[in-house]
């Protein structure tokens, strides 16, 4: 593939990802869903292009996220996690044992979780947050068991793309 067609997709990806961030800011219920959405783009472009078009969407997202997303919140959840972990997650799928692999992607998710509350606990603080830090062990472990649930669905999202459209996209990509 040409770089030319390989730094389009990226643009368009960091663009879909962008948008999407957004609109889950603007809609509150949607921001953790945006995030996970917005993953997908570096996670397809980790799979099609590789490394350094992924790490690219990855940076890009992030910084236009930051910069022109007005729930920060949002926009911080895809910087210190969602958009970087479909990259991470390659690299620690290859450690063996699997529960050693399993481990790792939790104490991850784990750090960036405890940066995650930390920022927002030290810059974003409202009223309505401190019952969340009162039952902070709480926070932990829904926020670890839905991660649980994020990790498996994007290993079998990756599944479906690779058996049911890969073949019909890397025809589109020559």
């Amino acid at each position: 593939m040409k770089k030319t067609k390989k730094i389009t997709i990226c643009a368009i990806m960091c663009a879909f990802g962008s948008v999407i961030l957004y609109i889950g800011s603007l809609i509150g219920v949607l921001d953790i869903s945006a995030v996970v959405i917005a993953s997908l783009a570096v996670m397809f472009v980790d799979f099609e292009i590789k490394m350094p078009y992924s790490l690219s969407v990855y940076i890009i997202t992030s910084l236009i996220s930051v910069l022109i997303i007005p729930n920060k919140e949002t926009a911080l959840m895809y910087l210190l996690f969602g958009g970087v972990y479909p990259i991470i997650k390659r690299f620690l799928m290859r450690i063996r044992p699997k529960i050693l692999s399993y481990a790792a992607r939790i104490a991850v998710f784990t750090v960036a979780l405890t940066v995650l509350l930390w920022i927002t606990k030290k810059f974003f603080m409202v009223p309505d947050y401190q019952l969340m830090y009162d039952y902070i062990w709480v926070v932990y472990i829904l926020s670890i068991a839905i991660f649980v649930l994020y990790d498996y669905v994007l290993e079998r999202l990756a599944s479906f793309y690779f058996c049911r459209f890969r073949h019909r996209i890397i025809g589109l990509l020559k």
